[in-house]
């Protein structure tokens, strides 16, 4: 039995606590203390398994009792229950070592609570028992380690003894002090020290794991023995930091042999405490050993033999060829042991990537018999890796290969990354580019202007209002490394970790300088050639007819094209002109053949933009030459037109299309052209016929219900009147066979002389709008009468308030004032439960009967303290919906039962049980009331049992003599609920009493008398 100790000054908060435990059904005892003294003398003598303690108490708090109990006997739970501590104060006790906090008017959660904290301190027990065991296990290894005869090492990859045992200090001479100064070839005769080192790296690079090696080594006194060193790679966190070595001396043959038994067995137990999956396999590639971690590796199932099985048939097909061919190289002696990679499989066919360092195990005659095989899992690598590898090579090859120079600066306006092109745009290196800061490479007029837009960009970022995708573009002068100025224009963004935060800057630059230079000589010549053909306005080229040459240009060109009359003349109309240099040539030809030609193309302006223009051209002859004159008219603004006017079409299509609505598209002969899909959903169908099909069209107007005649739909008066149809509300049978109620609308469409081209019909599915409408004037009225029946409930239920005080007050000489006030007290909380039922519930006629009671009585025995603990109450009760009528004479009845049971059925502390039993009969009765033509209704009747193993009746009682106000408030609702009530008696006490269950849903029927 779990023991509790409380700290709680207050009497009733400690027996509300005692009971929220037995509710939570914990078996416990309980001791309860209020001062420091008492506290203290209970957690030595009592020994708690959990602690329970206020917050505040005179003279003595919870946290002095948490810095006690931590003190003394850390290891049982304390929990705080108070209704005066803090979120923050209880917060901060957790941080000191409670295990959770309980508010007193949340007690629901202690049980629960207990139950979380003492399995947690079990938890912590069993953990504290395993540490305690691996203490004892390390203590084990380090005694059998020291004891050992053989020599036990651990060397880091440079060779430096960094642990010896004792064994290895004596066998050698040295003492351990000196042994760990020392490197492993201080021991190893010169001669062997080139055979050793490549041994170690053999070890260290996983060609030798884990085999017995021969070496020669030299003693204190200069003695030279041979040892048998067994090495293994050394690993801490993980991560190879160096071999582990056992040394035996092999000097003398049998010594030698019973080291090798002793060095084969240690063998094993590396084998199967390494993280890799050991398999042994023999000539004919069967299986002769496999780790568990090969078993874990493989997914074989517990059971599972593999013994005798060909290690292909783990292999994926893919590489079984490999595989094959690998394990008869390294056989055959043809190939030393490395480290490869090979697909495959496991007990369930599913392939993953393994790394397998293969060795070959050999006789005692040096003769192959099989191969020692290591395998790791590197799915995972080998996935990160290839991912790594794409990215990488799709990231270098945009950056490397870009005519664009691509640049990172972090928020520090620091070079953290240039692509190589940089050295194209100002002759730095990327290496010389990352080592300059941005002094280095702005004039000083083009370092204001980016430190003020960095200085933007950030006061943006900060906002948080801003474009997180935004850009900006900007136009810089920048150092060449010849020491001339190159005009570069960059954009600029930022680049942001997965959270969305700016981390870094993000530049693309490209040379501009030519576009600079020809803008300077724009501007340059505009001065200079601004007369020129400034009375024609339109724009017009002069061409050779052959090589397309500008040969002249006016001042309307200039403004149009954006380059210079010079500039112009040394260009050729292909540098204007997007089509193809064989096209253009065949349009020349054209030209040149057929005189006056109209064309449509596209040029390109000096800025890079691109214009729709339309040219006339002509052939004429200047000094006897020909030549071809070009007027263009823009007409890119008209082209945008027609494209915008196609974007428009195509978006009310989409509008259309998407609209919520259900859209018909009628001719102007009234067929049906076109529907959108919710107008196909709406009638389950897209027929498209004319008047004369309107028949397939099945509905009736509302609220009339007349059926529609083919001509007389809203569409056929649309197209023969031009009329226009609102708020048509139809009833339709649609074609998938629902019935639906849709608002119908028509209208025409007119072209400017009012002829008629065509009919819109809009569709609005209002079936769902209708339900809900009816559902909510069905709702209205139900409210209006429940509201009634309300105000008259209350009136009866006031008036059964007042009876029950009457008849209690008929009584007051024979009880306490006490007594006779908790009676009404528990009579009238049975009324307003039955009222709190209701309002809680979505049914304001009924309540769940069953659940009533559980709550009344639990109410009732937690109420009587004297029988708290003692008495317990077992339900066996049926879901029942009871009308308010009768479900509070009905609770009044359990209150006055329930109650005489705990106040007299169990003396003298005697415990027992109350049991509540309620159930539905199979059969109906005649409930005794007549209509005035003599009917009796017929009605289902549900049965109440409520009894205790208590001490029972007194002999010769009769209920009808009975005159105790309970017994007549028992009987006057008995008659009330036309309802029998009978009781028996001994051992024990039973109330049982049969009830109409729906008298107010009841059928009539006509019965005989």
């Amino acid at each position: 039995m779990l023991r509790v100790l409380i700290l709680e000054d207050e009497p009733a908060d400690a027996e509300l606590i005692q009971r929220a435990l037995r509710r939570a059904g914990i078996s416990f005892n309980a001791r309860v203390t209020k001062s420091r003294r008492e506290f203290s003398s209970a957690l030595a003598r009592f020994q708690p398994q959990v602690i329970l303690a206020d917050f505040k108490l005179p003279g003595f708090n919870g946290m002095a009792a948490l810095d006690l109990a931590r003190a003394r006997a850390p290891e049982i739970p304390f929990i705080f229950v108070s209704g005066a501590i803090s979120e923050h104060k209880a917060i901060a006790s957790l941080s000191q070592g409670a295990a959770d906090y309980i508010f007193k008017n949340n007690l629901s959660r202690l049980g629960p609570a207990v139950r979380r904290v003492l399995a947690e301190a079990e938890t912590r027990r069993q953990k504290s028992d395993a540490e305690k065991s691996l203490r004892e296990s390390e203590e084990k290894y380090r005694t059998l380690v020291a004891e050992s005869p053989d020599g036990i090492f651990i060397a880091d990859l440079q060779g430096n003894f960094i642990s010896v045992n004792p064994a290895m200090c004596s066998g050698l001479g040295y003492n351990e002090t000196e042994l760990l100064a020392m490197k492993i070839w201080d021991i190893v005769p010169e001669r062997y020290r080139s055979q050793h080192e490549q041994r170690l790296a053999a070890l260290l690079e996983g060609k030798a794991r884990n085999e017995a090696a021969e070496y020669l080594v030299r003693t204190r006194d200069g003695r030279e023995r041979f040892v048998a060193i067994l090495s293994a790679p050394y690993y801490k966190d993980r991560t190879l930091a160096g071999f582990l070595g056992i040394a035996r001396d092999i000097t003398e043959k049998m010594e030698m042999e019973t080291r090798l038994r002793a060095s084969e067995e240690f063998h094993r137990t590396l084998i199967e405490t390494s993280p890799d999956a050991i398999v042994t396999v023999d000539g004919g590639g069967r299986i002769t050993f496999a780790s568990h971690k090969a078993l874990d590796l493989f997914a074989v199932p517990g059971g599972s033999d593999v013994l005798g099985v060909s290690v292909l048939d783990y292999v994926d097909p893919a590489d079984a060829t490999r595989v094959r061919d690998r394990l008869v190289e390294i056989l055959s002696g043809s190939s030393l042991p490395e480290i490869r990679e090979y697909r495959l499989r496991r007990w369930d066919k599913r392939p993953f990537w393994a790394e397998i360092t293969s060795a070959p195990l050999h006789d005692n005659a040096g003769r192959n018999t099989g191969l020692l095989l290591v395998c790791r899992d590197v799915s995972e690598r080998r996935r990160i890796e290839i991912a790594l590898r794409e990215s990488e090579a799709k990231y270098r090859l945009i950056a490397e290969n870009t005519v664009e120079t691509i640049s990172l600066l972090d928020l520090s306006l620091r070079f953290t990354y240039v692509s190589p092109s940089i050295l194209k745009l100002r002759g730095y290196t990327a290496e010389e580019s990352l080592n300059q800061d941005l002094g280095q490479v702005l004039t000083p007029e083009s370092l204001a202007r980016i430190q003020q837009i960095f200085a933007e960009e950030m006061a943006f970022e900060v906002s948080g209002g801003a474009d997180p995708q935004r850009s900006r573009s900007l136009e810089l002068e920048e150092y060449h490394k010849d020491g001339s100025i190159v005009w570069v224009e960059n954009s600029i963004s930022f680049l942001r970790n997965p959270q969305g935060n700016a981390i870094s800057f993000l530049m693309v630059s490209k040379d501009i300088s030519e576009r600079k230079q020809a803008e300077i000589a724009l501007r340059r010549s505009e001065e200079k050639f601004r007369k020129i053909f400034e009375e024609h306005a339109a724009v017009k080229l002069l061409l050779d007819p052959v090589s397309g040459a500008i040969i002249d240009a006016n001042q309307a060109a200039e403004n149009f094209y954006g380059w210079t009359r010079e500039e112009l003349k040394r260009m050729t109309i292909g540098q204007i002109n997007t089509l193809t240099p064989e096209k253009l040539q065949a349009e020349l030809k054209r030209a040149r053949e057929e005189g006056r030609v109209f064309f449509q193309f596209r040029h390109r302006l000096a800025d890079g933009s691109i214009r729709d223009v339309e040219v006339f051209s002509s052939r004429i002859q200047i000094e006897g030459s020909d030549f071809l004159h070009s007027i263009i008219h823009d007409i890119s603004d008209r082209k945008r037109a027609e494209t915008a006017l196609r974007h428009n079409e195509n978006l009310l299509s989409k509008i259309f299309d998407i609209l919520p609505i259900g859209l018909w598209l009628a001719d102007a002969s009234g067929r049906l052209m076109r529907s959108n899909e919710t107008g196909r959903r709406i009638w389950g169908a897209e027929p498209m016929v004319g008047p004369e099909e309107y028949g397939v069209f099945k509905a009736r107007r509302l609220p009339g219900a007349e059926e529609i005649a083919p001509e007389d739909w809203a569409l056929a008066h649309t197209i023969r009147d031009k009329a226009t149809v609102t708020d048509e509300m139809l009833e339709i049978d649609a074609f998938d066979g629902k019935k639906k109620v849709i608002l119908n609308y028509t209208a025409p469409v007119l072209d400017e002389t009012g002829r008629l081209e065509a009919a819109v019909i809009v569709n609005l599915d209002i079936t769902a709008r209708q339900q809900a409408e009816e559902l909510l004037r069905a709702s209205l009225h139900e409210k209006e009468v429940l509201l009634q029946e309300i105000h008259h409930r209350v009136k009866n239920n006031l008036q059964i308030v007042s009876s029950l005080l009457t008849l209690q007050a008929g009584h007051a000489a024979t009880k306490s004032v006490e007594e006779m006030f908790r009676e009404s007290q528990d009579r009238i909380r049975s009324i307003a439960l039955v009222h709190e039922s209701l309002y809680k519930s979505h049914n304001l006629a009924e309540i769940t009967f069953d659940d009533y009671l559980r709550v009344l009585v639990d109410n009732l025995v937690n109420s009587h303290f004297a029988a708290a603990g003692r008495v317990a109450v077992q339900y066996q009760m049926e879901r029942i919906l009871l009308t308010i009528e009768t479900a509070i004479p009905l609770g009044l009845i359990v209150n006055e039962l329930v109650s005489n049971s705990l106040k007299h059925a169990f003396p003298g502390g005697r415990h027992g049980q109350i049991r509540v039993q309620l159930h539905g009969r199979d059969k109906e009765r005649f409930v005794g009331v007549k209509t005035k033509s003599g009917t009796l209704y017929r009605v289902p009747t549900c049965e109440l049992t409520v009894a205790d193993d208590g001490v029972g009746l007194p002999a010769g009682f009769e209920l009808a003599k009975q005159e105790s106000l309970g017994m007549q408030i028992l009987s006057m609702l008995a008659r009330q609920l036309n309802g029998e009530l009978t009781v028996r008696g001994g051992p024990g006490t039973e109330w049982r009493m049969i009830i109409p269950a729906h008298p107010l849903k009841a059928k009539a029927h006509e019965a005989k008398t």
